[in-house]
């Protein structure tokens, strides 16, 4: 599940909480703080959705811990893509910057421990004594992963959909070449505005190109085939409200040729 919005939050809502740190971190350079700090309103961070922001983190915390009270990793005993993709915000943000840090460490300690096996140079796994190496037999999901599958479901699926029909409405204005670039300056972070939902709380967030290439990847996975419904991916799915990730339809793919986001094929 994407966290920028979770790690985003607490580094410059808290700004005044440490606000020493963060300048250690950046270098002193204020202005880029400044610049990171104005990226809030864009990706749904205001005054109405504060408290939905944080009770969703209290929320994937508690998950997160009773997890990794029973297993090192995401799914078994070695780190995944998950685990790798979990860990940018939950350490570089969540995990290291003081405000959620002194929460994940108060309230989610397996969370935390997590962390730290992570950044071990090898296995990290002594008190789960003899649990086996690998994933989990025939791939499957434990059942203490399901939990945040309903919570992704909750917080992500909504407001990915009202994105696509942004998206779809996008093309259909501007009608891009295909190879084109998506933005109308290189780097630009979002192309359109769109109104949307984060746990019922209205707001208006960023239609970012760069979404939608992760949200592809997904896709591109030979997940998306409507007619497959005996595949195991796609029951799981199914059972937790996620299947509008796999069929949504996107007006146009997303592609990334140096280092910026471009028109793929459109329709």
């Amino acid at each position: 599940m994407t966290l920028v919005r979770h790690a985003m939050h607490y580094r410059w809502s808290y700004l005044g909480s440490q606000q020493r740190f963060l300048t250690h971190a950046f270098g002193g350079d204020t202005q880029v703080m400044a610049r990171m700090q104005s990226y809030l309103p864009m990706l749904g961070v205001t005054a109405a959705t504060i408290p939905e922001i944080e009770r969703s983190l209290a929320d994937l915390l508690r998950i997160l811990d009773a997890h990794f009270a029973q297993h090192p990793y995401l799914l078994g005993g070695q780190a995944s893509l998950g685990d790798y993709g979990l860990f940018g915000p939950m350490f570089a943000h969540l995990g290291r910057d003081p405000v959620p840090l002194a929460i994940m460490q108060a309230t989610a300690p397996n969370v935390f421990r997590w962390t730290e096996r992570m950044h071990a140079p090898g296995p990290d796994m002594a008190e789960f004594g003899d649990y086996p190496a690998g994933f989990a037999a025939d791939d499957a999901v434990p059942d203490t992963l399901l939990p945040l599958l309903d919570l992704i479901a909750q917080e992500m699926v909504g407001e990915l959909v009202d994105k696509a029909a942004a998206l779809a409405d996008h093309v259909a204005a501007h009608d891009p070449a295909e190879g084109a670039p998506v933005a109308d300056r290189p780097h630009r972070r979002t192309i359109a505005a769109v109104t949307t939902r984060f746990r019922g709380v209205p707001f208006e967030a960023g239609l970012q190109p760069y979404q939608f290439l992760v949200w592809q990847r997904l896709c591109d996975a030979g997940l998306a085939d409507e007619g497959a419904a005996d595949d195991p991916v796609r029951a799981l799915f199914a059972g937790h409200g996620l299947l509008p990730l796999l069929d949504t339809r996107r007006a146009a793919r997303v592609e990334r040729r140096g280092n910026i986001e471009v028109w793929g094929r459109i329709g």
